[in-house]
Order: C-alpha cells, then sequence, then structure tokens
C-alpha cells in the first residue's frame, strides 16, 4: 500500500518500460503471500499434531484430590530464573480440570496448574514391632515357607545319564523318593578320619602366582567359590602350601576350576601302605 501511495501522491514516478502496472504487481504480490499463508497453516498443523502425539506417547494425566499433600515448583528465592520444589502443601479445593487450590506452608492459598504439583510422599516413622516373648496375643501363627516344604532332592528324568534305560530311571527315582531324608541335592560331610599329606625332609613350600581367570569366567569363579564357602566345604587360607586354580574348557564351554598341585606332588612322600590301611578302616 506504501507504493501505491507514492506512485499516486508523486513521490515516485511510475516506470513507463515496466512489463505490468503496480495494480498487478500487488494483486499477483497478494495472491503469493496468501498462498504461502495456506501453506504455513497447514504444515504448521501437521507439526503440531506430531508433536501432540509424540508427547502424549508416554505422558500420564496428573489427578489431585482434597487433602493430597504436594510438593510446588516455585522460583528461588536466591535466583528468579531457577525454579525449586518447595512443601508440602495440603490440596483444599480443585476449581477447574487441571488447576488446584493450595494451601501453602505460611497459610496462604494460591491456584496452581497440576504440571507445577507433585505428589509428595512422606517418610514413614512408625515400625511395628512383634515381641516374641509376649504373652498376652497368645501364640503367634505364622505361614509355612517354602523352604519347609521343598524336597531334600530334586529329581527330574531328563537331566539323568543316558546309560539307564527308562525302567531303570524310574526305579532310581524312586529310590531317592523312598530315602529323600538321606540323598540330598546339597553335599554333605562324610564321617570319617582326616587325611594328612607327608613331604620330603628337604621339601619348603613355594609361593606360586595365581592364574589369570578370564574376564568372562570371573563371576562365575566368584560364584562357586561362594557356594563352596557356604555349604562348609572349602575355607579361607594363607598358607604358604596354597595353590592356584585353574579353568578347565570342555569344547570352548566352561566346566568347572580345580586346584593345581604339581609342586606338592614332587614333595609327597608316598605311603606304599595306604591303600592298605584305608580296606582295614572302612567297615564292611
Amino acid at each position: 500500500m506504501t507504493i501505491l501511495k507514492e506512485f499516486w501522491t508523486g513521490e515516485r514516478e511510475i516506470p513507463t518500460g515496466a512489463a505490468r502496472s503496480v495494480e498487478e504487481y500487488l494483486k499477483q504480490l497478494q495472491k503469493k503471500l496468501q498462498d504461502a499463508h495456506e501453506i504455513a497453516s497447514e504444515n504448521s498443523a501437521k507439526n503440531l499434531e506430531r508433536m501432540t502425539s509424540h508427547y502424549n506417547l508416554r505422558s500420564r494425566e496428573k489427578s489431585f484430590s482434597v487433602g493430597d499433600e504436594v510438593l510446588i515448583l516455585m522460583p528461588s528465592s536466591m535466583h528468579k530464573l531457577l525454579n525449586t520444589w518447595i512443601g508440602p502443601a495440603k490440596v483444599v479445593k480443585l476449581n477447574r480440570p487441571h488447576s488446584c487450590l493450595v494451601r501453602m506452608e505460611d497459610g496462604n492459598t494460591r491456584e496452581l496448574h497440576v504440571n507445577k504439583l507433585r505428589p509428595y510422599i512422606s517418610r514413614v516413622d512408625h515400625v511395628g514391632i512383634i515381641f516374641d516373648q509376649d504373652t498376652d496375643f497368645s501364640e503367634l501363627h505364622y505361614a509355612p515357607t517354602d523352604k519347609e516344604n521343598q524336597p531334600n532332592i530334586d529329581i527330574e528324568l531328563n537331566q539323568m545319564p543316558d546309560v539307564l534305560n527308562a525302567q531303570q530311571k524310574y526305579q532310581l527315582r524312586n529310590l531317592l523318593q523312598r530315602y529323600e531324608d538321606i540323598f540330598r541335592n546339597r553335599p554333605g560331610k562324610a564321617r570319617v578320619k582326616g587325611h594328612s599329606v607327608k613331604v620330603t625332609a628337604d621339601s619348603s613350600p613355594k609361593r606360586l602366582q595365581p592364574y589369570r581367570v578370564p574376564i568372562a569366567l570371573q563371576k562365575e569363579v566368584e560364584r562357586q567359590i561362594n557356594g563352596l564357602l557356604d555349604m562348609d566345604l572349602i575355607e579361607h587360607s594363607d598358607s604358604d602350601w596354597a595353590h592356584p586354580v585353574y579353568s578347565m574348557l570342555d569344547h570352548e564351554t566352561w566346566k568347572q576350576f580345580v586346584g593345581v598341585f604339581l609342586q606338592l606332588l614332587r614333595q609327597i612322600v608316598v605311603d606304599p601302605l595306604g591303600d592298605l590301611r584305608i580296606q582295614l578302616e572302612v567297615p564292611n
């Protein structure tokens, strides 16, 4: 309009060699602006719909009830651009679907949007204790745990060795079930005398460096060691005769770890009557 006004008032001369008049230029410009406005509005609506669906994909609607304790997101007193959660405050009224009337700690009330509120979960300060020697409520009965009903040994036919046929597997399972108070999954301790190892007179302990356990096997080795410690089958030792352990592989699959006593075997005194003593001490 300013350009058209300048031509009408004579402030600007109309070019004689122009291919189109000023009115035609302004009409075309207006049409281009309208087309650009329509395209921008259409793209804006599409982007708004996409952003809304993406935001609402994982968003949840907040809802509060009268009497709920909440935290309020308010500007910090030290810096106006920094917000902090203050409270707790109590919801006293629900004015609109997404607004709550909240009573502050100083007694004042403010109407706030739910986006500035967060549920407040108070810390539990009370603990209930049952005293075993208390007889006022008679005897307390409790539900049995799974460990009390769990059998001593788990019997699975598909885990039995293939050298047994189907009938032998069923016979073995029936035998284990009949004497389940004797057989257990966890190995026990035999009530026999301990074994002593005699070494030569000139023998001396040799400190050996431990073998490096691969990173992929460290957790499994640690789990098996802790299991043996829990079953009281091994114990911690600081002896000079300690030997390293070695991880055994079977077709690139780790099976177990064993102790390597090569240095100790070279210094052991062999007892020629060992087998005979064992036969005499073990009863028939």
